[in-house]
């Protein structure tokens, strides 16, 4: 018995070895520049807290738009399969670290048996009760338990991560579709005021044409004007119901009309833009912390990868009562014990352990690199992302100049169309070149919202841990 207390409690010293490389998140070694790249003729804000650690609610004010995310974050489909993905997690890790704890059963039997009469001379009949509680408990000798409860922390982080990366894609593809709707809405309205001019002019016209004073050509000119005003409307009103659609998918529910009632308008949009640095997108870009999860969880894999090489222990011990009545079973009698250990020693299986143990490497590897790539992907979409929004800005600025140009034109076009100085065809074609810049504007102040939507998602911006009730389990 000394003996086997012995090799029990050598068996709990050598117990803390835990075997494969530990996790140490990568090192950039000065791969991220200190700043982002600012386009030419643009300076970067001197604030120092970046867009992206602003909450969603500063960064779009508008209170239907708020309304409308709010209720995509509650309802949306896909950010319910990332819940249950997150639940089903957080049970696989309870199963994970079910083994670095011991296993108690507690068996109860009965047995009622028949056998000759001479050897029982109880009519050959004898009953035996027994009530046994049994321990296993494997001992992580080499750390394999503990490394697969690490990995099982690790997929928990990432689901945690990909319910927020799901989270921003959300707000920003809602603000997008939202935006959009505004300009289709804008448009229409733009469409729909044009054509309204354009069958008074018409109107006009055949009463002058009628009267003698112009000729027939003046009144076809304007009646194709007005027709080509006229074949824009079912074209947006098509775009707008792609929208809606699209906007309630989002939401989560079935599509229908929706009345928005906020004009498109720039007015909420911040004058500068704080960014922040490179480095912040570690912590703000979900979809880095998920490849660090993953990065994590690979590297633990290897110590259960090469745990496998080596003999693994089992200790049991069971405690009981054995009688022939039950009623004896309480009463202290007929107590049983048993304490063994068990050793499995790996000897031949055709290399399958070894070839486990290359496959984890090679999997760390490719999770090394995935990271590797998704710090790139970060930094390729922020750089962009800047890029679009300052062009955005500047097309918004030459568009604006483009809209005052396009009404004076047409201004001095009717004046010396009064005159007789120029026909009505010049006339119609300041018109078009009015029509086309107020379409290009609400085109532009929409590209520059989107803009500053990508930008933020980018960024990482969009979530706070707060928002989502995760709790580890």
């Amino acid at each position: 018995m000394c003996k086997l207390y012995t090799l029990l409690l050598l068996l709990l010293i050598s117990a803390g070895c835990t075997l494969g490389p530990d996790f140490e998140p990568p090192s950039q070694n000065g791969n991220i520049e200190t700043d982002f790249r600012v386009p030419a003729g643009h300076s970067e804000s001197t604030e120092t807290s970046g867009l992206a650690s602003q909450e969603w609610g500063l960064i779009y004010q508008e209170q239907q738009l708020q309304t409308l995310i709010e209720q995509g974050l509650k309802n949306n489909l896909d950010l319910k399969t990332a819940r249950i993905r997150l639940a089903k997690s957080q049970a696989a890790r309870i199963v994970a670290r079910a083994p670095l704890f011991p296993i108690v059963d507690l068996t109860t039997t009965g047995v009622r048996q028949q056998s000759s009469k001479l050897s029982n001379p109880n009519n050959g009949i004898s009953e035996e009760f027994t009530v046994e509680a049994t321990v296993i408990w494997e001992v992580d000798l080499w750390g394999v338990n503990r490394r697969a409860g690490e990995v099982a922390d690790a997929k928990l982080k990432a689901a945690k991560f990909n319910i927020y990366g799901q989270q921003i894609s959300i707000i920003a593809a809602i603000a997008n579709t939202y935006f959009d709707l505004q300009n289709a809405i804008n448009r229409q309205q733009i469409t729909e005021s044009t054509i309204k001019t354009r069958e008074k002019v018409l109107d006009i016209l055949i009463l002058r044409k009628e009267g003698g004073i112009i000729s027939g050509l003046d009144v076809r000119q304007a009646e194709v004007a007005l027709a080509q005003a006229q074949a824009n409307l079912p074209v947006i009103d098509t775009e707008r119901v792609q929208l809606e659609n699209a906007l309630w998918l989002l939401l989560g529910e079935e599509p229908r009309p929706i009345e928005i009632k906020d004009p498109l308008t720039i007015d909420s949009l911040p004058t500068e833009i704080p960014v922040g640095l490179p480095s912040d997108l570690l912590q703000r870009r979900p979809d880095i912390q998920v490849a660090e999860a993953e990065l994590h969880a690979a590297t633990a894999s290897i110590g259960i990868a090469k745990g496998a090489l080596f003999p693994s222990f089992d200790l049991t011990a069971g405690f009981g009562r054995l009688s022939p009545t039950f009623s004896d079973l309480t009463k202290g009698q007929g107590k049983t014990w048993d304490v063994g250990a068990g050793l499995l020693q790996p000897l031949f299986n055709a290399g399958a352990n070894l070839a486990n143990l290359e496959i984890a490497k090679l999997e760390h590897q490719e999770a090394l690199l995935s990271y590797q790539k998704s710090l790139l992907i970060a930094l390729s979409e922020v750089s962009y992302s800047l890029q679009a929004y300052y062009s955005a800005d500047d097309v918004l600025r030459a568009t604006e100049q483009l809209l005052v140009s396009s009404r004076g034109y047409l201004h001095l076009a009717k004046l010396q169309y009064g005159n007789g100085v120029i026909g009505f065809l010049d006339v119609l074609d300041a018109q078009r070149q009015l029509f086309d810049a107020e379409l290009s504007l609400s085109n532009a102040q929409t590209k520059k919202l989107n803009a500053l939507v990508q930008l933020y998602k980018a960024l990482g911006g969009g979530w706070q841990a707060q928002d989502a009730t995760i709790t580890d389990s």
